[in-house]
């Protein structure tokens, strides 16, 4: 699922962001218990795939979050309604023109390997992040970063940005000690001011198991000695985690949800991402016939939206044909959701106005998203679109975040709008790879970004309109994200966000 943030910033992530049918997932078997006081001993997490590097660099705050909150701290903390509070952040604040952010730092933090926490750190951190990886778009708006004092910490903006302080949240602002950046093994040995640290039992791809730091600044937050985030695969072995007990939870997959409810688990559950098609290629570069928006149209007509989603993801979610929604995980505009409700006829006299009533579209798949993408072949070919669908394997994101296709399937983690617009929208937006660029659309981006929170709204209602109507996408539906704990177990989840924080489980008492 791809995914990101926001409130604002994440890389989606970003964006998040991570494709899958099956989601991610997390678990832990005996670790539910707690000895009678004090933390527990151990958290099992069922996920079902692993990063490739536990590099803030390369992290995006989504599916794949867990694994690198247990090391990184960030500068704030994005709290279950989304609203940023203190973390290594104690407080900040905005100038009048809201271009320059003052941030106060806690003092006497140490990194994990004794480097101490401080502005500099701080600095340093964001250049890297600004310069480099996935998360450069976040922090686009940042111009310079000053460290006046170790305590404080100054950031100059281009222009307002409504996401800055959100951004401090999420993956942009993971904070690693300087003195690892360019260690050979700082992508396997990560080094944060985090809760915990990663243990040598861990092996990479496999199982990631993380001890607790007995310096952290904030301990009581810690609810277990031990975290261990299995990494299981497929659809069978989380379930069969579950029944067997080798974990405390998991992000279900589709389908999964009646057997793991009849394990006695608990099943907390948010409308997050937007599935469908991510129409690339709004210019025409790699395939010129996805230039005309008849033909965006006609891909988005061509689809069954309600028969995708119970056939999928057995109906836990709602269809849709826009990617914004309202903040709560609704439809910001309803009448949007049936824009492009199923049409064939109309999606065949659409490619022959266009011209185009013999389209060959390539399009990205993996082993996990066959079974949707042979369906949504099926569909695609009875309106005249000869869809191909190539194996991509494991340089899924990779190609696509590289411009290769004119479209895929994706499932990002629609949260909030700024994030949203910097990542798929903006011409250097990560998941707009093709740089599409369109004025029309650029002046509205900048109408929000200059307004107030009622200004915002009205124009995030123009800018959703104007982005279906063009058919940028091809949402087929908002899916819910689910995650299953088991009775010793309880889990708070973050409004928008497709995975949990590590201190966001705590054993039952």
């Amino acid at each position: 699922m791809m995914r990101s943030t926001h409130r604002p910033a994440a890389a989606a992530g970003a964006a998040a962001l991570a494709l899958s049918l099956a989601a991610c997932g997390g678990g832990t078997g005996d670790g539910g218990t707690s000895g009678g006081g004090g933390t527990a001993p151990r958290l099992t997490l069922g996920l079902n795939a692993a990063p490739k590097s536990l590099l803030p660099t390369v992290a995006v705050t989504g599916g794949s979050t867990l694994f690198y909150t247990p090391v990184y701290d960030t500068l704030v903390l994005l709290g279950p309604d989304g609203s940023p509070q203190p973390m290594l952040a104690t407080e900040w604040k905005y100038d009048e023109a809201q271009t320059v952010l003052t941030l106060k730092l806690r003092t006497g933090v140490k990194f994990t390997n004794g480097e101490a926490f401080d502005a500099a750190a701080a600095k340093a951190n964001l250049d890297r992040s600004l310069k480099a990886g996935a998360n450069t778009q976040a922090l686009a708006a940042l111009a310079e970063v000053a460290a006046p004092d170790p305590a404080t910490l100054v950031l100059t903006l281009k222009q307002k940005d409504p996401g800055v302080v959100s951004a401090l949240g999420t993956s942009a602002a993971y904070m690693q000690a300087p003195g690892t950046f360019d260690k050979p093994d700082a992508a396997t040995k990560p080094v944060g001011t985090g809760p915990y640290t990663l243990a040598d039992t861990t092996i990479i791809g496999s199982e990631y198991v993380y001890k607790k730091n007995p310096s952290y600044w904030n301990a009581s937050a810690i609810k277990y000695d031990e975290v261990a985030l299995k990494v299981l695969g497929d659809q069978n072995a989380m379930l069969n985690a579950v029944k067997s007990g080798q974990v405390n939870a998991i992000q279900m997959a589709p389908g999964q949800k009646d057997q793991v409810t009849a394990a006695g688990w608990q099943a907390v559950a948010q409308e997050i991402d937007f599935a469908g098609l991510f129409l690339f290629d709004r210019t025409g570069k790699v395939n010129p016939a996805m230039a005309d928006k008849r033909v965006r149209q006609a891909i988005n007509l061509a689809v069954n939206r309600e028969a995708l989603l119970k056939a999928v993801v057995g109906g836990l979610g709602t269809p849709t044909a826009q990617i914004f929604n309202d903040g709560a995980g609704k439809s910001l505009d309803p009448a949007l959701d049936t824009q492009w409700a199923y049409n064939p006829e109309r999606a065949k006299a659409l490619l022959a106005e266009a011209g185009q009533s013999n389209l060959k579209l390539v399009l990205p798949t993996t082993p996990l998203a066959k079974t949707l993408m042979d369906a949504v072949k099926q569909q695609l070919g009875a309106v005249g679109i000869n869809a191909e669908l190539q194996d991509a394997g494991p340089n899924f994101v990779t190609d696509i975040l590289g411009g290769k296709y004119a479209a895929s399937y994706f499932q990002f983690q629609a949260t909030d709008p700024w994030y949203m617009m910097q990542f798929l929208l903006m011409p250097q937006g990560a998941y707009n790879p093709l740089h599409a660029d369109d004025p029309q659309l650029a002046a509205l981006i900048d109408r929000y970004r200059a307004g107030d929170a009622a200004a915002q709204q009205a124009v995030l209602k123009e800018i959703n309109a104007y982005v279906t109507d063009q058919a940028w996408f091809a949402p087929w539906y908002r899916v819910q994200t689910v995650w299953a704990v088991d009775p010793k177990t309880s889990v708070q989840l973050l409004k928008g966000w497709a995975s949990p924080y590590v201190l966001s489980f705590a054993p039952k008492s």
